[in-house]
């Protein structure tokens, strides 16, 4: 007895019910074009009218270094970033006095801050940038915000600190000379045979003394604290806003929006339209 020849069977077929027709959507866009074109429009007003009634701001950067101190990194951030808040806060007065600055000059500072140095261990460079909607401001601030780091607590003590110990070598090295100085005019006029000195080692030894009090009074000097080192250039158009930018975005986000409030009409009114049906 044969057994029966089983058929093979057909693959079954899978049909996707919410299979996306490219053209369906064109069509639903031509339909509702006017959809579309008034949702960018009206975006690309307020971009136009926030761009023309923004008020321009200008920004800029410069060098501030601490010059003949260890200073912290953080302890400045920290310091300008309260500056900053002061700012924000509507503390115009109190900012005005760190900054030696009128209130009303204040007010036209936007932000202060400190930028990220390029060497994570430098401790004594600070790029700050700056905004402002007064570009007058700018050169004010290179000078008035070393002046408010100087300020602090602790750069006025380590300020002290140093000079005091530095002074204290000048006048003992300036000591040390005028006492060899005295023993070698003994020498010359022949009464310090018994000091035990030879001419030519106590010129030495003064010598030596003097470069040493040469190299003092250079760190005295150095002593300043902190210093714009690189000076800001003052920029000639705003830096905020950017017109073509804002357009350009508000264009993007306008047709976007636009396309997907046409499709969403077009699924209300067949959602409408369903319902009005089934309730016939």
């Amino acid at each position: 007895m044969k057994e029966a020849v089983r058929e093979p069977q057909p693959y079954p077929y899978y049909y996707e019910e919410d299979e996306i027709d490219l053209y369906e959507l064109y069509l639903t866009l031509k339909k509702r074009k006017w959809t579309v074109i008034v949702t960018t429009l009206v975006f690309l007003i307020i971009g136009l009218i926030y761009s023309l009634l923004a008020v321009p701001r200008y920004e800029s950067k410069f060098l501030v270094s601490a010059r003949g101190i260890e200073v912290s990194s953080e302890e400045v951030k920290q310091a300008v970033e309260n500056l900053n808040d002061l700012i924000k806060n509507g503390d115009f007065e109190r900012v005005a006095d760190e900054l030696n600055l009128s209130k009303k000059e204040v007010a036209e500072i936007t932000e202060i801050r400190v930028e990220r140095s390029r060497r994570s261990s430098d401790s004594r460079n600070f790029p700050i940038s700056v905004e402002v909607t007064d570009p007058e401001l700018i050169g004010k601030l290179s000078k008035g915000i070393p002046q408010f780091l100087n300020g602090l607590p602790s750069v006025r003590e380590s300020l002290e600190s140093k000079r005091m110990k530095l002074k204290e070598q000048e006048k003992a090295l300036e000591e040390s000379i005028r006492r060899l100085e005295g023993f070698r005019k003994e020498i010359i006029r022949g009464k310090g045979k018994d000091l035990g000195f030879s001419l030519l080692d106590l010129d030495a030894k003064i010598a030596d003394l003097k470069r040493q009090l040469v190299d003092v009074r250079y760190q005295l000097n150095s002593i300043k604290g902190f210093q714009t080192t690189v000076e800001p250039v003052i920029p000639n158009k705003p830096s905020k806003p950017k017109p073509k930018l804002i357009l350009a975005v508000s264009l993007t986000s306008g047709l976007f929006l636009g396309i997907f409030l046409a499709f969403f009409r077009e699924w209300l009114e067949n959602v409408r339209e369903r319902h009005s049906s089934e309730g016939g």
